[in-house]
């Protein structure tokens, strides 16, 4: 697992670059976990999550190092206030260079599963997210039987909603899922990595974090590119 890297610290928050394949946070198994590792690094107990990121994906995230931090921090969450941009590699372009996703979701916790439902559906919760297609982005994708470089792109979005899976979900509605998304855009994934489909990692990536300091109240912006090598 590669190592996790610091963009911030100070007495009230920590930014990091959360590896894909780590969790966000403890889930009763062995594996190494931010919170886990944070705790560990800083030499302290108390570690505030305000937001998360699926396991096979990595990325920028903000923790709070005060009940305070955590928070002002998960009001502003609640409150769009904590901006979250993503870049993705899809199978698949859009009909438009730039637009908005607008879905119900509904998750079934038991099953870890998010499916796209009725606004009247029980439990369906409303997803919303901007994108645009990145032009100047390369790609160099190994493991590709063959060039599919005709049916892939990258998409800059933007979260305006933070529900489970809500991208790899809303894009795969949409026609254009995530690159090694095996849950949700399996059939594709399959057939431009196969037969070394197994072990691959959704090409999604958390690139940029804005938010404001809870103490000091400076506006913060983060970012980082990801390495889809």
């Amino acid at each position: 697992m590669r190592s996790v890297k610091i963009l911030y610290e100070d007495d009230s928050v920590i930014v990091v670059v959360k590896p894909a394949g780590m969790l966000s946070q403890n889930d009763r198994s062995s594996a190494m976990d931010m919170v886990s590792f944070l705790r560990n690094h800083l030499h302290r107990q108390y570690i505030g999550v305000v937001h998360r990121l699926d396991r096979n994906v990595g990325g920028v995230m903000v923790y709070a190092l005060t009940k305070e931090a955590a928070a002002d921090l998960s009001s502003q969450a609640a409150s769009g206030g904590l901006q979250k941009r993503y870049k993705a590699v899809v199978t698949g372009r859009p009909a438009a260079q730039e637009g908005e996703l607008t879905d119900y979701l509904v998750a079934d916790r038991q099953k870890n599963f998010v499916r796209v439902a009725d606004k009247a559906a029980p439990g369906a919760k409303k997803a919303v997210l901007r994108y645009k297609v990145n032009v100047e982005e390369v790609l160099r994708i190994p493991g590709m039987t063959e060039d599919f470089s005709s049916v892939l792109c990258v998409l800059d979005i933007e979260l305006l909603t933070g529900r489970q899976h809500q991208i790899r979900v809303q894009t795969a509605n949409a026609g254009f899922g995530i690159l090694g998304d095996i849950k949700y855009n399996k059939e594709r994934t399959e057939e431009i990595f196969w037969p070394a489909a197994r072990g691959v990692k959704p090409y999604l990536f958390a690139c940029g974090l804005s938010f404001r300091h809870p103490v000091t109240g400076r506006e913060m912006t983060f970012t980082e590119d990801p390495e889809w090598e």
